[in-house]
């Protein structure tokens, strides 16, 4: 049975009780008060036996870590699941950050909630390592490493946080490397393999391959464009990017027109363009031009399983070989300077990321741009040039 005694040059009460191996141990109560030192050292006796019987899960060490600190500070241990520091975290953040970085945050809290799956509605310590590698290696297999990398140094930033408000112990996405980056540099396609790729796509994907070829627009950007940044009259494609939020205003190429000029426009402007990719994250819409990709013989497409190992469940999807979506955008930058086309103008067609140089390009004429896209190959035929 456990006990309490002094022990010389301490005000505190020790507690003694049998460990689940049957070994004799103290531990310090940490409290001068000899009726709550006695209740701490029972609260150890107690985990100690459930330990005896292979019954002390993670959840009942909280429980007594929880019911010792009620007594030692006569008031309940804080405490909070995953999904609800999350909340109040993105509400400091609200005021503290800008919105394109509330939005990164936000993100990353759902994928986080998303690959956790149940273990979000636990305590922030019942995170593990194997669950922050998890997360880095399922983004990475669908985006690329240096996405992954983002998300950690995020998670980092929430954990340390928590640590901070007392809501966490430990911070497992510290002890998980960030990956080399420079080893997954994407590639881009050839027009041959935009082409084959083209070929298996339905109508919908094969608006998205046009105008992430022509056009050299994210893929989230594009498959949420609605009517009113289409412009047919103009030949134009109006639109601000979601990650630098620079506005973009990009001509169409003819096999662009052609292809828009077949899809029955909506009355109402604001409705999508892709209704049926509209609503999907970023991680499903990559996930499904893998599998495109795949088709045309360019990769493979697994399937990596979440949960139990040897369960089932959803997946997320990879197409090996480094073919994303954003190497049409590579694929298109390559055409144009092999068009002959100043590195100015290709930037300005693709969009830069830079501020600065966006501005340096903004004064390039719509006709100039408008020639450069048409010297672009026509991923629609045999033939070599778009009209």
């Amino acid at each position: 049975m456990a006990s309490i005694h002094k022990i010389p040059d301490s005000k505190n009460w020790h507690a003694a009780f049998y460990l689940p191996d049957g070994r004799r141990a103290q531990r310090s109560t940490g409290t001068s008060d000899k009726k709550k030192a006695m209740q701490i050292a029972i609260e150890y006796e107690k985990a100690s036996q459930t330990g005896r019987v292979g019954l002390l899960t993670d959840k009942k060490a909280r429980e007594v870590i929880a019911n010792i600190y009620a007594v030692a500070n006569a008031d309940l241990m804080p405490a909070s699941t995953v999904e609800e520091y999350f909340d109040r975290w993105l509400k400091v953040k609200s005021i503290e950050t800008k919105d394109n970085t509330l939005a990164e945050y936000t993100k990353t809290t759902e994928r986080l909630k998303a690959s956790l799956g149940a273990k979000a509605k636990r305590p922030m310590d019942a995170v593990t390592v194997a669950d922050a590698l998890k997360l880095r290696d399922g983004i990475a297999a669908i985006l690329s490493p240096s996405t992954a990398n983002k998300y950690l140094k995020i998670c980092r930033v929430i954990w340390n946080d928590a640590a901070r408000d007392s809501m966490a112990s430990d911070n497992p996405f510290a002890k998980v490397k960030v990956l080399d980056a420079a080893k997954n540099t994407r590639k881009g396609f050839t027009v041959d393999q935009v082409k084959a790729v083209f070929a298996k796509a339905s109508a919908s994907w094969r608006g998205m391959i046009l105008l992430g070829f022509y056009a050299g627009q994210r893929i989230g950007d594009l498959a949420r464009l609605t009517w009113q940044n289409i412009d047919l009259q103009r030949e134009e494609i109006r639109l601000t990017t979601e990650k630098t939020g620079r506005p973009m205003v990009i001509p169409m190429a003819r096999p662009l027109v052609d292809f828009f000029a077949t899809l029955p426009a909506s009355d109402n402007p604001a409705d999508p363009v892709f209704p049926d990719l509209a609503d999907l994250r970023t991680e499903t819409l990559s996930g499904k031009f893998s599998a495109i990709v795949a088709e045309a013989g360019f990769g493979t497409y697994d399937k990596l399983h979440r949960g139990k190992e040897g369960g089932k469940g959803r997946g997320a999807r990879r197409a090996t070989g480094n073919l994303t979506f954003h190497s049409l955008r590579h694929t298109s930058t390559s055409e144009l300077k092999n068009a002959g086309v100043s590195n100015a103008i290709a930037q300005e067609i693709i969009g830069h990321d830079s501020e600065a140089m966006s501005r340096h390009y903004t004064k390039i004429e719509t006709k100039t741009l408008r020639a450069a896209v048409n010297l672009l190959p026509d991923i629609t035929s045999s033939k070599g040039k778009s009209k």
